[in-house]
Parts: structure tokens; sequence; C-alpha cells
């Protein structure tokens, strides 16, 4: 028998993949924009308070919701701060309001993680991390501590950079292919330098669906990609559209000179050896692989 599952964040990038790939349960997707969305794959029915309130109780939840957007958190820190710690607290409202009592996934993002030394009767936790990391590491706290007020104790799942076909953030990837679909072969980037740990969005959703099947998962779930250099992201994306598209793509260093270099980096590996011992989940695809499909979705006929 199929569970009941409400998503928030069903329109995202991750959520709308996680979305075409889930068959095992019946999914409830809320919309607050009041329009029909769709992914390439699949179309999807986005349900209004009103149905959300009608088709309880849940058996669980999952949080892909946030807002991802480089330019805005460095030109408007403060106001991409504040509207992304809105979003929990509208989740767990309409949570408390359906009276959910079930299992609260919340997905997370690399950035987020703080190394945080406690000491005796004082908060210590320093946030050297950039607006939307913030926001994600507040987002945890928030629902770590709701969920044990009234629920099962959430599952935090941490990811790293994620990339795929499909993607409409300002972040390196989906800004690069947005250039090369407008019919541009000169690509600016930020930076040449550098390196990401980065996973392709299918091996992301298996990863979710493995978690899911757990019967006790843990507390908080590290995934893992593999640390890749920028300038070798770079040098596959200009061999790939030339091979397989006949195309000669130029990189060149943007003349923007907004510096990122306060907040803290994300760490290169995380360690999910854990969890791929229990789920004996893996990556399927390499950088390469990964790309080369991403290009295949995104310039097919």
């Amino acid at each position: 028998m199929k569970k009941k599952m409400l998503v928030f964040g069903g329109s995202g990038f991750l959520g709308k993949h996680f979305l075409a790939a889930e068959s095992d349960n019946e999914l409830f997707c809320v919309n607050r924009k009041s329009k029909h969305l769709m992914h390439a794959k699949k179309n999807f029915t986005y349900n209004c308070k009103k149905e959300i309130l009608e088709s309880g109780p849940f058996d669980f939840v999952i949080d892909f919701a946030s807002n991802v957007s480089v330019e805005h958190y460095l030109n408007s820190p403060l106001k991409s701060f504040l509207e992304n710690v809105k979003i929990p607290i509208k989740n767990l409202r309409l949570l408390s309001e359906i009276k959910f009592g079930g299992k609260y996934f919340l997905i997370s993002s690399d950035r987020a993680l703080v190394k945080n030394v406690a000491n005796k009767y004082f908060n210590t936790a320093e946030l050297n991390i950039d607006p939307y990391a913030a926001s994600k590491f507040v987002a945890e706290i928030l629902v770590s501590y709701a969920a044990g007020l009234n629920w099962d104790r959430p599952t935090i799942i941490t990811f790293p950079n994620i990339y795929g076909p499909y993607q409409t953030s300002s972040q390196l990837i989906p800004k690069i292919i947005k250039t090369l679909k407008s019919g541009k072969n000169v690509v600016k980037v930020n930076s040449l330098q550098g390196s990401r740990n980065y996973l392709y969005i299918d091996d992301a959703v298996d990863a979710i669906q493995a978690i899911l099947k757990m019967p006790e998962p843990k507390k908080h779930v590290m995934i893992s990609g593999k640390n890749i250099k920028i300038k070798k992201i770079i040098d596959t994306l200009g061999k790939l559209m030339k091979h397989e598209f006949g195309r000669h793509v130029i990189f060149q260093n943007s003349e923007n000179n907004i510096k990122r270099k306060t907040f803290k980096l994300p760490p290169s590996k995380l360690d999910d050896s854990s969890f791929r011992e229990i789920s004996g989940w893996r990556p399927k695809f390499n950088m390469h692989d990964g790309l080369l499909k991403l290009l295949e979705e995104e310039f097919k006929c």
C-alpha cells in the first residue's frame, strides 16, 4: 500500500527530478504560486492549501524548498537571508495546521555545515558562510526543534553541489548551459580557479529514494559526490560541445569583480561511508558522463 507524502519545493530543480522518478508513494505537492508546473518527463498536479487540508493524514513530508541565487545573496545578502528563513517557518505552520504526525525529511546543503565548538552556557556557532547557507543552517535548527515537539525526529539530508538538465539557478554549470543555449560560443565565468564537490541529479534522486526506504534513517545523512576542479569542468564541457555538437566554445574570465572570499567554502568531501555501507548506494555518473547526459537532454531536437 502506497504511503502519502507531502512535498515542499516540488517546483525546484531537485524537487522536480524527484517527482519524475518517484513511484513508491502517493505524492501531494504544495502549490503557493498558483500555477501549473511540469517537468520534461512528467506532468504534476500541485495542490492548493484546501486540497492539502482535505488529503491528510500524511506519512512523510520531504522539504526541498529554498531560493538559490548567487547574485541575490551577493547583491542583497540580508534580504536573501530573510526570504529564505521564512520558508521553513511557512512549511512548519502548514504542517501544524494539518496536524501532521509523520516523518520529516529536510534537504540541506554542504554549504550550511558549520564547525560548532560549544562552550559551557554559550552558543558559539559562528556563521562565516554565505546568506543562502546560513538560511539552510537556520532551517535545520527550526525543523529539528519543531519536529521534536510534535512529531518523530527529522532526518536532515546534506547534499553537495547538484547538477543536471533543466537547472535554472545562477550557479556555474546552469549559467554556462544558458549561455550556450542562447547561441553564444563565448562564455564568461567568474573564475577558472578552485574546485567543488559535484553530484549528478540522478544520483541525488537515487540517494533520496534509498533513504526513504530505510526503516530507521539517521538524524543526519550526508551524501557526497566527487571534488572536481572548476577548470576540469570547463574543459570537459568545451570538449563535449566540440565533439558532440560541432561547436567551438571559448571560456573567458568575467569582468564581474564581486568578491566571495569572505564566505567559508564547503568541505571538499562529505563522509557518507556509513550511508553507502547500509544502503549500497553509489554514484553512477562521473563528471564526463553526467555532463554528456546533461547536454544531450538540453540540446536534443
